[in-house]
């Protein structure tokens, strides 16, 4: 059914291209970059930064506006009308997932006061950011992201 025959849905769905996407592309953009100076704070001044826990509420934050574009058709049009959204969105949300899992992982690390401890969990989240970031690769170089026709 086209915009013609239903157009407050289409009002509605460019809304929301331009009051939530534009924002949530906004963090998609800059929350990654945002993680990983959390993860280099911790790291270099030894202690949990005051951001413990709130990569999870970021990504679920993030995932609440972002399911309904998949699953929704007259919102799932937005890719159509803008083909690179789709590759950028599914890309800047595992790099956030990454990040945010890296920093958590480093946040969990130097809780305690041990040195070990602290290179242990350093060593797990570099390998993490890394392993995450090589898999994601090696799955789009096999599976291109494409967009929507």
């Amino acid at each position: 059914m086209s915009y013609q025959k239903r157009p407050k849905l289409g009002i509605v769905a460019a809304l929301y291209v331009l009051f939530i996407m534009s924002w949530l592309s906004l963090v998609l953009l800059f929350f990654p970059l945002g993680f990983y100076i959390d993860i280099t704070q911790t790291i270099s001044s030894g202690a949990v930064s005051n951001s413990s826990g709130f990569a999870f509420n970021m990504i679920q934050s993030v995932l609440v506006f972002l399911i309904p574009t998949f699953f929704i058709p007259w919102l799932r049009n937005m890719y159509r009308y803008f083909p690179w959204l789709l590759p950028f969105v599914v890309i800047c949300t595992l790099n956030l997932i990454i990040f945010g899992v890296g920093s958590e992982i480093t946040n969990k690390g130097f809780e305690v006061s041990n040195a070990t401890r602290h290179t242990i969990f350093t060593v797990l989240a570099v390998a993490q950011i890394i392993a995450s970031r090589l898999a994601m690769s090696a799955y789009f170089h096999f599976r291109p992201l494409k967009p929507l026709r």
